[in-house]
C-alpha cells in the first residue's frame, strides 16, 4: 500500500523557502533532485566541508612545534621592532633562518606559546641611516650581543637572505662559548640541540683549519712470524683528500737482527716504499683517530760473517710485499706539530727466505706486525 501511494500517489509539491533554495543554488550549483532533497543535501556537505577545515586548521596548529616543544629541543624567537620592515623582510628571513639552524633548534614568532621560555631573543632594529641593528639576548650564556648590518650595501632580492645569515653566524658564535674549558657558568641547562650544533660547527672549523698536506718522519719495528725482526726509520708525506679520507707515501730503510747458523750470522736488511689509504674516525683538536690499508715493499738483501770462507747466504735483492690494515692517530703538541703513531697487522703477497747450506733460517713469510712511531709537522 505504501508502495503504491509512493509510485502511484497524486503529486504534491512542497515549496523551498526563497532564502534557502538560494543559498544551496549560490554554493552547489543545479539542484537536480527534488529541491527539498537537494538543499539539504547540499547545506549537509557543507557542515561537513567546513567542520573538516576547522578540524584541519586545529590539527595543524597542534603540530606546529612552536606550540609544543620538546625538552630537547631549543628555542629561538625572531622579532622585528619596526612593522614595515616586517612585512618586507619578515617572512622570507624566517624561512631562510629556520633553514640554517640545526635539527632540534626552533625558531619561533615572540608570539608563540614556546617564545615564553625561549633560548636566545633576536630583535632587528632599524635606525635613519638606513643600517639594521641585530640584537642577540643570549639566555644560555646570559649575554647580549649586537651587529651593525648596512641594508644598503646589499641587492634588494637579497637583503633577507643577508639578514638570516647575520642573524645565524651571531646564535653561532654566542654558542661556541659553550665549548670553552674550563666551561662558563651557565644560567640555565643547555639543551641537547644546542650541544649537537656547537659539536658540529666544531668539526667543520676543524675540517677547514687542518692543512692538506703534512710530513712525518718516524722510527719503525717489523716483525714475522718466520722469524725474522727489522728495525729502521721512514719519512713521508700525507695528503688530505676529503673531509675523512687522507693518503699517505713513505719511504724508509729496515735492518734485521743478526740469526745465528751453523756457518756464522746472517742478517736481512731492505729498502721500503709504503702507499697508505687512511679513513677518519675521530677528528679532534687534540686527537686523531684513523683507519688504514697500505701496501708495504721492500727489497731485501742478505748480508753474512761466515766462520769459513765457504758459507753463504742465499737472499740477496729479492723484493716482498706485504698488505696490512691497522689504526694510526695524530697526538697534538703544538700548534701544526704533533707526534703520530701507528699499529699494523698483515699478511705477505710475496717473501723471501734466509737459507744457508743447511736450508732455511728464518723468512718473512707468516703474520706480519709493524709498529711505528715519530712526528709530524703540517697537521
Amino acid at each position: 500500500m505504501i508502495g503504491r501511494l509512493l509510485c502511484h500517489g497524486a503529486p504534491h509539491r512542497v515549496r523551498v523557502p526563497h532564502s534557502l533554495h538560494s543559498v544551496a543554488r549560490a554554493k552547489c550549483g543545479r539542484l537536480p533532485l527534488s529541491p527539498w532533497l537537494s538543499a539539504l543535501m547540499c547545506i549537509a556537505s557543507l557542515w561537513a566541508g567546513g567542520n573538516a577545515r576547522a578540524q584541519q586548521s586545529q590539527n595543524g596548529s597542534s603540530q606546529d612545534p612552536c606550540n609544543l616543544p620538546t625538552r630537547d629541543s631549543a628555542v629561538v624567537t625572531l622579532r622585528f621592532a619596526d612593522g614595515a620592515l616586517a612585512e618586507t623582510l619578515g617572512t622570507q628571513t624566517r624561512q631562510a633562518l629556520r633553514s640554517t639552524l640545526a635539527s632540534g633548534v626552533l625558531l619561533c614568532r615572540p608570539e608563540s606559546p614556546a617564545a615564553t621560555n625561549a633560548t636566545a631573543r633576536i630583535q632587528v632594529v632599524h635606525d635613519d641611516s638606513g643600517t639594521l641593528q641585530v640584537e642577540l639576548d643570549d639566555r644560555l650564556t646570559d649575554k647580549r650581543v649586537t651587529r651593525a648590518l648596512p641594508l644598503q650595501e646589499f641587492p634588494e632580492d637579497s637583503r633577507p637572505l643577508a639578514l638570516a645569515v647575520a642573524c645565524d653566524e651571531l646564535l653561532r658564535a654566542s654558542w661556541l662559548e659553550l665549548s670553552l674549558a674550563p666551561k662558563p657558568q651557565q644560567p640555565r641547562p643547555v639543551p641537547p640541540a644546542v650541544t649537537a650544533q656547537v659539536r658540529a660547527d666544531l668539526e667543520t672549523a676543524q675540517r677547514r683549519v687542518r692543512s692538506r698536506r703534512s710530513l712525518f718522519a718516524r722510527g719503525a719495528v717489523n716483525w714475522y712470524s718466520g722469524g725474522v725482526t727489522m728495525a729502521g726509520a721512514d719519512v713521508g708525506v700525507s695528503r688530505r683528500l676529503g673531509p675523512r679520507w687522507d693518503i699517505a707515501f713513505a719511504i724508509g730503510g729496515r735492518r734485521g737482527r743478526r740469526i745465528r747458523s751453523a756457518l756464522g750470522k746472517a742478517r736481512l736488511s731492505g729498502a721500503t716504499l709504503e702507499a697508505a689509504l687512511h679513513y677518519t674516525l675521530l677528528s679532534g683538536r687534540d686527537l686523531n683517530l684513523q683507519l688504514l690499508a697500505d701496501t708495504q715493499g721492500m727489497l731485501t738483501y742478505a748480508s753474512a760473517d761466515a766462520t769459513t770462507a765457504t758459507a753463504s747466504a742465499r737472499a740477496a735483492a729479492q723484493p716482498t710485499v706485504h698488505l696490512h690494515l691497522g689504526a694510526t692517530g695524530h697526538i697534538r703538541i703544538a700548534h701544526g706539530f704533533g707526534a703520530r703513531w701507528g699499529l699494523q697487522v698483515g699478511l705477505p703477497v710475496r717473501s723471501v727466505s734466509l737459507e744457508d747450506s743447511r736450508g732455511r733460517l728464518a723468512s718473512t713469510s707468516g703474520l706480519a706486525l709493524q709498529v711505528t712511531l715519530g712526528l709530524e709537522v703540517g697537521r
